[in-house]
This record gives structure tokens, sequence and C-alpha cells, in this order.
């Protein structure tokens, strides 16, 4: 059974779980909680319980177009960093970490601003040479196949370590 919480406070009892998905999620976590989320994760997950984190890498052209008005460098650089401090902290284990790019293909600006900008999730209020901006950047990035960017992700597969007999 699937079930969808925020990872900084998951309805479920003390190690009920056998594996937590997260998918591009991490790094909105708020930074003030990510350590808490963690903490949280550890509790609801079974001894050998695993957390499977798939997060984008801040490095590609598309990045540079989305930071004009949604800059994640930060809080993907956070998000990794909480990962590193639950290991180094004896909550989990990291198993193998893979990498993968996906792509996004994209035919105009037009349709770039239907997909990205103008999505229902997120509101984004762009002044006019920001937008400038970003139309700029995203046009710098036209080949003979469109408009194509590579996507780096890596995923993390964190393994449950439980606390001694005697914690």
């Amino acid at each position: 059974m699937f079930k969808d919480f925020g990872a900084e406070k998951i309805n479920e009892a003390d190690q009920s779980v056998d594996i937590i998905l997260m998918f591009k999620s991490l790094h909105h976590v708020p930074l003030e909680s990510l350590n808490l989320a963690f903490s949280e994760m550890h509790r609801v997950l079974k001894s050998d319980g695993l957390i499977y984190i798939s997060e984008p890498v801040f490095e590609c052209p598309f990045n540079e177009v989305l930071r004009v008005y949604h800059d994640e460098e930060r809080v993907r650089a956070k998000a990794f960093d909480a990962i590193q401090t639950a290991v180094g902290g004896g909550l989990f284990q990291l198993e193998p970490e893979y990498f993968f790019r996906n792509q996004i293909r994209l035919s105009s600006f037009e349709q770039y601003e239907t997909n990205m900008l103008n999505v229902t999730h997120t509101e984004y209020v762009l002044t006019s040479e920001q937008k400038k901006e970003v139309k700029r950047r995203f046009l710098s990035n036209q080949s003979e196949s469109g408009f194509v960017f590579d996507i780096p992700n890596r995923v993390d597969l964190l393994k449950k370590i439980a606390a001694s007999p005697s914690s």
C-alpha cells in the first residue's frame, strides 16, 4: 500500500514501513526540517528498511534557464548534505549510488512557457526583464533537434541502521 506524507511528519507507527520513496522531493523539504525528516524516516522504517531518494543534480543548461526565476541550486545541495549527515550520523548506510540522465525535449519557447512557466502547482511572477532573460537563455540552447536538455539525476539508496539494544 502506498501513502503520501511530508517527510517531516509521517503519520505511521514506529518501525512499520518497509520502504520510503522520494522522487525529486527531498529538496522541497524545508531546509530547517531536513534533519527532522531523516529522524522521522528512521523512526517509521522497519529494521533494514530502505529509503529510495531520486534527486536532480544541479548541473546542466536547463538549470541556467530555470535559475532566473527559480534557483534550486542551494536547496539541492542542502538536500544532499542532509543525506550525508544522516549517513555520517549512523542512522543509515549508503547502499549503491546511481546516476542517470533523462531528457526534456521542447520544440519552442512557447512550449517551455506552457510546460514550465505556466504550471498550476507553482506560481512564478516574472518581471518583463526576467522573462526576456529566460527566453534568451532558453533560445541559446537551440539545436537541429529543437531544444534538448540532458538532466542529470542521482539515486541514493539508504538502508536503516537499527539502534543498538543498549540505546
